[in-house]
């Protein structure tokens, strides 16, 4: 049986309202929650991971700058508490010139192994008062404070040992007797009852070392003395001013985040020393510290657009079959309700809506059936009813109707009469006809 599809009774566009634009909100939504929540413990796993990498750097870093602490420790140890050391640095200072050369040079066999191995060591001045104003100048040997070409040492020293400190750094230059220039170095100093050990470092050396610990791009590592002066920097060039420490070490955190230097936020992290008073800073951009977050996190929104399309699709197509399949069944309710032939063909595939398709058009053929059935009930009892009504109205039981009529007026009426004798005559052409129809 050929099947006419009618007009659809369902408007797609409010169907799609209704289902499509919910069944996207809800799935737009849970994506938003799981990426936010995604990203959320991304940001903060990592954080903690730069946080424990920091504190790793800072104590790194501090330990390097405090071996030179015990280096000049150990040059204590073994000069200044030495009794023989001590007497050759004071028969150094003495006036008797054979006695002082060899104490000097017993002096510079104990220093110049110690300033080969350690690279990063320019040079040990070692001083004792004496009236004549001499100290070792490391492997120069006993050089004359006003007339030798590094002066610039004593004035600290005398500046600190009022102080009263233990030991005190100063960042200076000094005059580089070999190629010319300046050269940049830290002075370690370390007072004792009658004199000081000095610790000349290169600061280009160390700082190299300190750099070499960044892990994160642009990261600056600072170290400050217990001035809170600079002394070694990763990044010498880098545009760090005594006010932007001040302002750091004000705040008194370990961790400051938002910190603008030079235009830039940084991650700022500090340690201090517990042996010496000396802290390290680090200062990390935001935009290289998450660098590698801000990558996975792009990864992550493209992943959750590529399922927001992916789901945006299934939407569209699950939207459209639930509106056929609805369709479908709003049109076959209007035919079984206008008693006409199904308009859909039976689909092969198997679904909920399918099964619910296949059921109603069991229920619509089956209910036609019935109503086929009962037509034909009726219609056969209909004829019945005439064929009963005719058997009544035969000839004979129409003559004896009319004799009957025709003897009942001539009671009423007494006599013969126009009407008695028009049923007179019907009944006798009825007559006529009943016997000639039994002739045949």
């Amino acid at each position: 049986m050929k099947t006419i599809r009618s007009n659809p009774p369902i408007r797609f566009s409010l169907f799609f309202i209704h289902r499509f634009i919910p069944l996207l909100l809800g799935i737009l939504i849970s994506l938003g929650i799981l990426e936010t929540t995604v990203l959320f413990l991304v940001r903060r796993n990592v954080k903690d991971i730069i946080d424990t990498n920091n504190k790793n750097m800072l104590f790194q870093s501090l330990d390097s700058i405090e071996s030179v602490v015990r280096d000049l420790e150990y040059l204590s140890l073994n000069l200044l508490e030495n009794a023989s050391m001590r007497s050759l640095l004071e028969a150094a200072c003495q006036e008797d010139a054979a006695e002082a050369a060899y104490a000097e040079e017993q002096l510079q066999r104990f220093l110049q192994p110690i300033i080969s191995a350690k690279p990063y060591i320019h040079s040990v001045y070692l001083y004792a008062h004496n009236p004549f104003n001499r100290f070792i100048a490391g492997i120069d040997g006993m050089k004359d404070i006003a007339e030798y070409v590094d002066t610039g040492w004593y004035s600290y020293y005398v500046t600190g040992l009022k102080s009263g400190q233990t030991l005190w750094t100063k960042r200076r230059l000094m005059l580089d007797t070999v190629n010319g220039g300046n050269i940049d170095v830290i002075t370690l100093f370390h007072p004792y009852e009658s004199g000081v050990l000095m610790l000349n470092l290169y600061k280009s050396h160390i700082d190299t070392e300190i750099e070499n610990l960044v892990f994160y791009k642009d990261q600056m590592l600072v170290v400050l003395n217990e001035n809170n002066e600079s002394m070694f920097l990763s990044h010498p060039k880098a545009p760090l001013l005594s006010s932007d420490i001040s302002a750091i070490l004000r705040q008194n955190k370990e961790t400051i985040s938002g910190y603008l230097l030079d235009g830039k936020s940084h991650y700022v992290s500090i340690l201090q020393s517990p042996d010496t008073l000396w802290k390290c800073l680090s200062f990390i951009p935001h935009s290289s510290m998450y660098e590698e977050v801000n990558q996975l996190g792009l990864f992550i929104n493209l992943l959750f657009l590529a399922a927001i399309i992916v789901c945006t699709i299934l939407c569209i197509l699950h939207t459209w079959r639930s509106y056929r399949n609805l369709t479908d069944v709003a049109l076959i309710l209007n035919a079984a309700r206008e008693n006409l032939a199904p308009p859909v063909e039976t689909p092969k595939k198997s679904n909920e809506y399918i099964d619910l398709l296949k059921n109603m058009i069991q229920v619509f053929v089956e209910q036609n059936h019935l109503k086929q059935q009962l037509s034909q009930k009726k219609y056969e009892a209909r004829v019945l009813e005439i064929s009963t009504l005719h058997s009544q109205l035969s000839p004979h039981f129409l003559i004896n109707t009319l004799q009957s009529i025709f003897w009942m007026s001539l009671h009423l009426t007494g006599s013969r009469n126009q009407v008695s004798e028009m049923i007179e005559d019907m009944s006798s052409i009825l007559d006529y006809v009943l016997d000639e129809e039994e002739a045949l």
